[in-house]
């Protein structure tokens, strides 16, 4: 990618001074990449490629758009999440969510430390199952 090059000819791009990608394999054969690549994109872009699919077909994309900074309404959000739980002693999502979340970033972490792969076979023990309504901030407040 020109972006994450020093001789990208365009003069006007910044290089990224430590761009890092790590990549995962599920047990189940999934695999997946987190890019980390500061400046480039301020939203989340995610791409899947589906197997079996016909090879124009098979790669599908899309782009979530993130608030603009500050990100006031989402740690509104986030709070509202926290006192529902402080005040009914009952998480809002489930907190296993958090934990494979924390614990994926961390063995990436752990992995760019180390120079090598790091197995998450602990994770596998963490088990939880989504909620019927979803949870996410939108339409202008918390729908929960």
């Amino acid at each position: 990618m020109a972006l994450l090059t020093r001789e990208d000819p365009d003069p006007s791009h910044e290089p990224v001074d430590q761009p890092m990608l790590f990549r995962w394999q599920y047990t189940d054969g999934t695999k997946s990449s987190m890019l980390f690549a500061g400046g480039i994109v301020g939203d989340y872009p995610f791409a899947v490629r589906i197997s079996g699919q016909p090879e124009a077909s098979a790669v599908q994309s899309c782009l979530c758009y993130l608030p603009p900074t500050p990100n006031v309404h989402y740690s509104a959000c986030l709070m509202h999440c926290a006192e529902a739980m402080f005040t009914s002693g009952c998480p809002v999502f489930p907190i296993e969510r958090t934990l494979v979340a924390t614990g994926v970033n961390c063995a990436g972490m752990i992995a760019l430390r180390d120079g090598g792969p790091v197995s998450l076979d602990g994770l596998s023990q963490v088990q939880y199952s989504v909620t019927d309504t979803p949870k996410f901030a939108g339409g202008g407040g918390f729908l929960g």
